[in-house]
């Protein structure tokens, strides 16, 4: 059986996978989608962050979630985390993406390709900016379970 990390929340699923790994538990691979390098910020600001707009809408977010994270840095270092992981990796990314930029997804793969040494563990698909994904789109693309299916089975050789 091959287990697959696939989060949508890069950051989470290096985190994760390096404790995972720490604790002598193994899985196969990694997918990441839309992914940034690092993020950093001082959660007093978190609020302000762009991708925070969705949590607003729910009632008492700023109790349940905001709160408990009040005067704490947020330090989610991906670049870190995959240094650490040397598991086979697989990065989707559209050229077009407005809220990460391309280069990102770039300076990723050099980080994980040069942490595993490697050309054949660490795989960048990049997505047309003539599609028009932008940051959540990459689920429209019709060649996307072929991309995934493919990986997948790359790690049962």
């Amino acid at each position: 059986m091959v287990y697959v990390f696939c989060f949508f929340f890069n950051s989470v699923a290096t985190a994760t996978a390096v404790k995972l790994l720490e604790q002598g538990k193994q899985f196969d691979g990694m997918i990441l989608e839309g992914a940034f390098l690092n993020a950093r910020m001082e959660t007093n600001k978190l609020t302000e962050h762009p991708f925070t707009w969705f949590y607003w809408k729910f009632p008492h977010i700023q109790y349940s979630l905001f709160n408990p994270l009040k005067n704490k840095d947020l330090n989610l270092p991906t670049d870190e985390n995959l240094q650490k992981n040397l598991t086979p990796l697989m990065i989707l990314h559209a050229e077009d993406d407005h809220l990460v930029p391309f280069a990102s997804a770039q300076e990723i793969y050099r980080t994980a390709k040069k942490a595993q040494n490697s050309d054949e563990h660490v795989k960048l698909v990049q997505f047309d900016a003539s599609l028009g994904y932008l940051h959540n789109g990459l689920y429209k693309d019709p060649g996307l379970p072929d991309i995934i299916r493919e990986f997948v089975q790359s790690l049962m050789t």
